[in-house]
């Protein structure tokens, strides 16, 4: 699809398996064209940049996507799953799965030669980027970031977002930043992401980068890497510490509920709870002028309960629950069990598994647990805003690829919510248009 000095909105589509030998494997927005894109899907969709949609303007306009699903498509050298410069861009409730710029790393480990492909979920260049309640997850780039680059950009604000299991042979596992003006993250986790170079979450070259109230656990030997002193951290959970500007920060495993299926939730015990400062809470998502201090996490439930928690993720408690997953069931009784009659302090304690507050694991506990035991305390991991309706759909988790946005597999069409008012798959087109179908749009 092809969209050029207009205003467009592109609303429950599917666009599958389409291909364009310049940008936008399924969308190019071009020129002066306002473009809002709700609740689509981008499934396997192949160009040089923008594998899955590209926004090419000379002037400032907007372009906004909320609950799009990005999975699996491929450029051939910048954006896998987006490139845009279009100023601003606001990219809010969606989900950036398996998606890869340059060579497939299935089969590659930090030996192989790097190739050309950047930016394996999003590529932002001079573009004002808002980035938030957004999951970018098990993306690959074949040179620099696996996650999303920044490259001569505006201010940029990354909020409640997730950043997991992306790679890149060289720098930026999750986010290189080449230049912005400014960029901010706050309330945002960064966990399993390997960058063969520098930067196993971020690298940040040359811009005034602020890190608040987030999570950054296993991401290599140096999670950030700040090539001119120009980073600050605070009030931010990252292993091996931060020796950087910044206070606040903890050195502590997190207590993932369940990292290999994509399931970054905050146990019980982790140390993530309560350990915020509300003070560095932004003022909304995408303005820093909004008078409204931000209101929700990434599941849009409440941002505070009690105490502010570090990450993406606010802890709401689910009685029985050891685990973090909002299930009480045979894993939480199995972690009972193995620290039963334990106090604190002992081998063998976990104070996941301890409920009634006197720090020893004892029939008190597994009374509780017991009599919840079955429950569900429900929790949304993603698209959790009112704005995505149908049913929630399950991360497939450790890079799993295809079916991971389609209950019961496939890809293409959704099995519920509202109807498809535009399908395209399939096509193939040449020279800078959108894979699809073209024409200047009036």
């Amino acid at each position: 699809m092809y969209v050029e000095k207009s205003q467009g909105e592109i609303t429950d589509c599917n666009f599958a398996g389409n291909q364009a030998q310049g940008k936008g494997g399924a969308i190019l927005a071009y020129q002066n064209a306002r473009t809002r894109v709700l609740r689509t899907r981008f499934v396997e969709n192949e160009a040089l940049v923008g594998g899955g949609m590209s926004v090419d303007t000379l002037f400032q306009n907007f372009v906004g996507l909320s609950c799009c699903k990005f999975r699996g498509n491929v450029a051939a050298t910048t954006g896998g799953g987006l490139a845009t410069s279009a100023q601003p861009t606001h990219v809010l409730d969606c989900v950036f799965e398996n998606n890869r710029a340059g060579s497939d790393l299935s089969s590659a480990d930090c030996n192989t030669p790097t190739a050309s492909g950047s930016a394996g979920a999003i590529y932002a260049t001079n573009s004002e980027l808002c980035l938030a309640d957004t999951l970018i997850l098990g993306n690959t780039a074949s040179t620099n970031a696996g996650g999303m680059l920044i490259d001569d950009g505006g201010p940029t604000y990354v909020t409640n977002c997730v950043f997991g299991e992306n790679r890149a042979l060289g720098t930026g596992g999750a986010i290189l930043n080449h230049v912005a003006d400014s960029y901010t993250i706050n309330n945002s986790t960064f966990a399993d992401n390997v960058a063969c170079g520098a930067g196993g979450a971020i690298r940040n070259e040359t811009t005034s980068l602020a890190i608040n109230n987030s999570i950054l656990w296993n991401n290599g030997t140096t999670p950030v890497d700040d090539v001119s002193s120009t980073t600050t951290i605070r009030s931010t959970l990252i292993e091996g510490g931060w020796s950087g500007s910044g206070s606040g920060n903890i050195d502590a495993d997190p207590r993932f509920a369940d990292p290999a299926a994509w399931d970054f939730r905050l146990a019980r015990c982790s140390p993530a709870v309560s350990a915020g400062d509300s003070n560095l809470l932004p003022d909304g998502l995408c303005d820093p002028n909004d008078p409204n201090v931000l209101a929700h996490d990434i599941t849009h439930g409440p941002r505070v309960i009690d105490t502010l928690d570090l990450g993406a993720y606010e802890f709401d408690d689910c009685p029985g629950d050891a685990t973090g997953d909002h299930a009480v069931d045979l894993s939480d009784l199995a972690a009972l069990l193995a620290s039963f009659g334990r106090s604190s302090g002992q081998p063998g304690y976990e104070a996941c598994a301890e409920f009634t507050g006197d720090a020893m694991v004892a029939l008190e506990d597994l009374a509780l647990l017991l009599a919840h035991f079955g429950d569900n305390c429900g929790g949304c991991l993603r698209l959790c805003s009112p704005a995505c309706t149908g049913e929630e759909e399950s991360l497939t988790g450790g890079g799993a690829g295809p079916s991971a946005f389609t209950p019961g597999g496939g890809g293409a069409s959704p099995s519920s919510g509202p109807a498809v008012t535009l399908e395209v798959d399939g096509f193939d087109t040449s020279a800078y248009t959108g894979g699809g179908f073209a024409g200047e749009s009036d």
